[in-house]
């Protein structure tokens, strides 16, 4: 355990660093919407106290280093240091990991508050489908939101009209059906394999 709560430290640091050296490295325009980006930074390191201090539920350091290392791949890597604009298909490959990680996300809810996941294996799946489709569309209203905000055109709208769009929703979907085909084997197949790594993720 102490080993997770070591690495997650140096997630921390790691972040502030890389915003730091973008902010006085920066080689583009500074504008409000990047320094927007860069602040973010500020509540994305106290979500996991925010969990705790509201839903009085402290996440383990596991399920915290799995956190940061989504965090780091969608929001250092993708917005901070710009892969998004960078590497063509790596929006692609964030929505579907997105569609992976909100599943296991929907499942560790589902297997804290309520015995359904072992109870009716079927409704839980396409419980997990339907969630992870809910977190999908509300990171494209979100994106929505911060283009009318900040008249930037993350959606890329002006290019595609909604395909860029609805290609996310349908990729990160795609993650979803992965995560709950191999969810579901496991618990035919292996549901003491499965628990265990759900209590050790608790």
């Amino acid at each position: 355990m102490k080993i997770w709560k070591y690495l997650n430290r140096c997630w921390i640091v790691l972040f502030i660093l890389v915003s730091f050296y973008k902010l006085f490295y920066y080689d583009g325009e500074y504008s409000i919407s990047y320094l927007f980006i860069l602040l973010g930074n500020i509540p994305i390191l106290l979500f996991p106290k925010f969990i705790e201090v509201c839903f009085h539920y402290k996440m383990s350091e596991i399920l915290k280093f799995c956190y940061f290392f989504f965090i780091f791949v969608s929001f250092i890597c993708g917005s901070v240091l710009e892969w998004y604009y960078k590497i063509a298909w790596y929006d692609l490959f964030v929505h579907f990991l997105s569609g992976i990680a909100s599943t296991i996300f929907g499942a560790v809810i589902l297997y804290r508050k309520s015995n359904l996941i072992q109870k009716n294996i079927f409704i839980t799946v396409l419980f997990l489908l339907c969630f992870s489709l809910a977190i999908a569309s509300f990171w494209e209203f979100f994106e929505f939101l911060c283009d009318q905000i900040f008249h930037k055109d993350a959606q890329f709208v002006q290019k595609t009209g909604v395909v860029d769009t609805m290609t996310d929703m349908l990729i990160a979907f795609f993650g979803s059906i992965l995560a709950n085909g191999y969810f579901l084997f496991e618990m035919k197949y292996r549901k003491k394999h499965i628990q265990k790594i759900m209590d050790n993720v608790l």
